[in-house]
């Protein structure tokens, strides 16, 4: 009962396609059914199932594996011996149906009649399908496109409410306050940097991309006053590898990893530590993050809170960049590794 369901919905899901494939069949019976009922129904049948492996085969096979890796020679050969592989079999399947249903026509028309009409049925397949694969996959790109602008809306509205961590901005505030109380000099620079950050979520992150300088700003600018927050115990390496260069890339990408690793480090182990290096090279950027894994002493909620961050990351990076990028996330009982590696152009 589940299988018969099953098969209904899938038809109905597919009405179109079955609609289309059933008035052929009727077509291709129509103009066989003068020479018998059983002959018609079977080359209709043999001619439906020939269209249909070819149309599977460049849907499936060809043109995701060959036509969409730029190879256009061995494309055009594989199907070419394709389509003549099934117009050989099927005009002997035939020829044979004409002597098993005592069909009479002409000794000529026999053989070349058989062989243009599959030729051009099978050709009517193979251009079908290839304009269906283009138009369905225009369509995945407009469905794409349509998703990354809800994303990029819903991410805008999500940095103006929550990327300024309220805890984050509460001990930026005290520290600012601590130091203004005890006539600390770095007062004017702790303001500046805070008022640096606020600018770079408002103002920059609205936009789609920005420079990557920028990300780097407001991710020192972070770092700082967290080594302001904990002291110099916390063992905090940011390295920038080669020259960043003018390239832009999606804001706040990076800096949900750096705020993981201080969630997960604890700042008062004195061997602590946390090493974050960012390098580009020719056409890719590599982010790597690493820090001693305490993850373990987290409470549940916590824990839950950094998923979720990471989720929201990884989502936009499939929107962005699709299959252009790597993300290998290691949790180990004493580290936590976050590898990330983008294609830019």
């Amino acid at each position: 009962m589940k299988k018969i369901k099953a098969i209904i919905n899938y038809l109905h899901e597919h009405k179109t396609a079955v609609l289309i494939w059933t008035s052929i069949y009727l077509l291709m019976f129509i103009q066989s059914v003068r020479d018998g009922f059983m002959f018609a129904t079977c080359t209709s049948l043999l001619a439906i199932i020939a269209m249909g492996i070819l149309y599977v085969l460049n849907q499936r096979v060809l043109i995701p594996s060959i036509q969409m890796a730029r190879r256009p020679v061995l494309y055009f050969i594989s199907s070419t011996l394709i389509i003549l592989a099934l117009i050989f079999v099927c005009v002997q399947m035939e020829i044979f149906f004409f002597y098993a249903f005592d069909v009479i026509l002409p000794y000529g028309i026999r053989y070349i009649f058989p062989v243009f009409r599959f030729f051009f049925l099978l050709m009517f397949t193979f251009t079908a399908s290839n304009l269906a694969y283009s138009m369905r996959k225009s369509q995945e790109a407009i469905e794409q496109k349509d998703a990354l602008i809800r994303e990029n809306q819903e991410m805008e509205l999500r940095l103006l409410k929550s990327q300024i961590n309220p805890h984050f901005l509460f001990n930026a505030l005290n520290n600012i306050y601590s130091m203004a109380y005890t006539n600390d000099g770095n007062v004017a620079d702790s303001v500046m940097k805070l008022s640096q950050m606020m600018r770079y979520v408002i103002d920059d992150c609205i936009a789609d991309s920005v420079p990557i300088k920028k990300e780097v700003e407001y991710i020192q600018n972070y770092i700082d006053f967290q080594n302001q927050r904990f002291g110099e115990d916390k063992n905090v390496k940011f390295t920038l590898k080669n020259n960043l260069g003018a390239i832009n890339i999606p804001p706040m990408i990076l800096q949900p990893f750096v705020e993981n690793c201080f969630k997960h480090c604890d700042s008062t182990a004195k061997d602590s530590y946390i090493n974050i290096e960012l390098s580009v090279e020719q056409d890719h950027l590599f982010f790597v993050t690493e820090n001693n894994n305490l993850l373990t002493r987290q409470d549940e909620q916590s824990t839950k809170k950094v998923s979720i961050g990471i989720a929201n990351v990884r989502k936009r990076l499939d929107l962005i960049y699709h299959d252009a990028y790597m993300l290998n996330i290691s949790s180990l009982p004493d580290r936590y590794r976050v590898e990330l590696s983008i294609i830019l152009s």
